[in-house]
């Protein structure tokens, strides 16, 4: 009888064929003598069991899985990298082994020779910390022959540790000298002291983590830079509130005289009581001065004379001593409240001496005016006054209202206290001195900053008074309260006060700060 072809089965040829090594490279990097290698395995099942070894002229050795870094690269495989310290023979080509499964794979190792790092590093903070960077070619040449993001496909674990310390750069550190810090990414800024002026300099050494304890990639002298600080000076100009003077001018025509009595003193008290509220809400102190009764005949106040006028000059200067007593030099307006009830035109004499007094205040005094009258319209085209109310019946219950609200619109007259000479100091008196020059970046206003000029480029030396400016703004003097427009002014502006003759931190390396363009 004969016998069937036998076929044997090899129980683990799945296993096999599915645990294998697509490549292995070596990434030689210029001036840095540790050795590379990343292994890409055609799947993402555990790799336990195996071995990893490499093959050389000389002998064989075996990669340390201990040592490894695993990470999951493209949509099926996986990415091991190692990295090993100088000395170390590289590979030729690498042998996966599975002993448990009888397996063993060999794959070619492809060289990639790649250029050196570039340390980049500058001084920070005043001169207090460094930033440093580092240009890794390594993980440049994964991003840009992966896809996906660097954290995605980048198979190494690139961390990096820094040695600061005062003075330029000589002798490398000792490696196991614990002033070396791990770099939180990069950029990454770090604590520095620098050598002592007049010319301050850190070095920084720069290493890969991995292998502990390595040797240095390169090291760069870091000079300090100018010591410039930014800041953002608010000013709002001070106000000045003038105490409320006022003098009511009576011109009525009111045949009862106890009608006349009641009208006048509605009035009196509406402008008094105005005046009682707006004290005592800003402060503004009163002073009521005697009022003045136009239309009177015989001694009978509210009858008008067809020829009635008044003397200004007498008026003002009864004004101007009750003022003198009451606060001295403080700048007062006047508030003349000249109150009628015909709606006639008024007579030329009465006319002129309304102008006269006017013109009397403002030429002759340091005082000014301001005109407020009560009365029909007629008469207040004729008088052009600055605010006016119409006249209504005395018995009208809003008569009295109205008059406060007025008032209340317009006292206290209120001064912008500043100049153009005005200087307007950015720092406190006891940080007047701290710098040794000073510049504006952006300002709300066009400011003329007060120095010596330094440099081609708008900084200035300080005066004596610090760094400080003057602002042209629009004069508001002894202006009613409602009509006010308080300016504010801001300046965004910069300091140097060390090394200004350096360049600033982030500015162009060529330029000291003096000439530098701009914040």
């Amino acid at each position: 009888m004969a016998c069937a072809p036998v076929t044997f089965v090899d129980p683990d040829a799945a296993a096999k064929a599915a645990l294998r090594v697509d490549s292995v490279e070596q990434l030689v990097v210029r001036d840095d003598p540790r050795l590379y290698l990343h292994v890409r395995f055609a799947t993402r099942t555990a790799t336990a069991g195996t071995e990893l070894v490499a093959l050389t002229a000389d002998g064989t050795y075996q990669l340390p899985w201990s040592e490894a870094a695993r990470s999951a690269c493209g949509e099926t495989t996986t990415c091991v990298s190692f990295v090993l310290g100088p000395g170390v023979r590289p590979p030729e080509v690498v042998a996966l082994l599975a002993p448990a499964l009888g397996h063993r794979q060999e794959v070619t190792v492809t060289r990639r020779l790649l250029e050196g790092y570039l340390l980049e590093a500058e001084a920070r903070d005043l001169n207090h910390a460094v930033q440093v960077n580092l240009h890794d070619p390594i993980r440049r040449y994964y991003a840009e022959t992966n896809t996906g993001t660097v954290a995605a496909t980048l198979p190494f674990t690139r961390r990096f540790e820094a040695h600061v310390s005062p003075g330029a750069c000589g002798a490398a550190p000792d490696p196991a000298d614990p002033a070396w810090t791990r770099l939180k990414g990069l950029p990454a800024a770090l604590d520095a002291e620098f050598s002592p002026a007049p010319d301050p300099v850190a070095c920084v050494w720069v290493r890969p983590e991995r292998p502990l304890r390595g040797a240095p990639l390169g090291a760069r002298s870091v000079g300090a830079r100018a010591e410039v600080e930014r800041f953002r000076h608010v000013y709002t100009p001070p106000l000045e509130e003038a105490p409320l003077v006022f003098l009511p001018i009576f011109d009525l025509e009111i045949p009862n005289a106890a009608r006349c009595e009641e009208a006048e003193g509605l009035v009196q008290s509406a402008i008094v009581d105005a005046a009682a509220r707006i004290s005592e809400a800003t402060g503004a102190p009163v002073l009521a001065l005697e009022p003045l009764e136009i239309a009177e005949v015989d001694q009978v106040a509210c009858r008008q004379a067809n020829e009635r006028d008044f003397d200004p000059d007498v008026l003002v200067a009864r004004a101007n001593a009750a003022i003198q007593a009451a606060f001295g030099d403080q700048r007062v307006r006047i508030l003349w409240i000249y109150v009628q009830n015909l709606d006639l035109y008024l007579p030329e004499p009465l006319l002129n001496s309304l102008r006269q007094l006017r013109s009397i205040v403002r030429n002759t005094t340091a005082h000014g005016d301001f005109m407020f009258a009560i009365s029909p319209e007629r008469v207040q085209d004729q008088l052009e006054p600055d605010r006016q109310l119409l006249w209504l019946a005395s018995e009208e219950p809003l008569f009295r209202a109205s008059i406060r609200s007025t008032l209340t619109a317009m006292w206290p007259f209120t001064t912008l206290q500043h100049a153009r000479t005005t200087v307007v100091h950015m720092t406190s008196e006891g940080e007047a001195a701290r710098f040794e020059a000073y510049r504006s970046c952006v300002t709300s206003d066009p400011v003329e900053l007060l120095g010596t000029p330094v440099g081609r480029q708008g900084a200035r030396r300080p005066d004596e008074g610090g760094p400080s400016y003057t602002v042209a703004l629009p004069d508001q003097w002894l202006v009613p309260s409602g009509e006010l427009v308080r300016p504010t002014v801001v300046v965004e502006w910069e300091a140097c006060r060390a090394y200004c003759d350096r360049p600033a931190p982030g500015q162009d390396p060529r330029l000291p700060w003096t000439e530098s363009p701009g914040c």
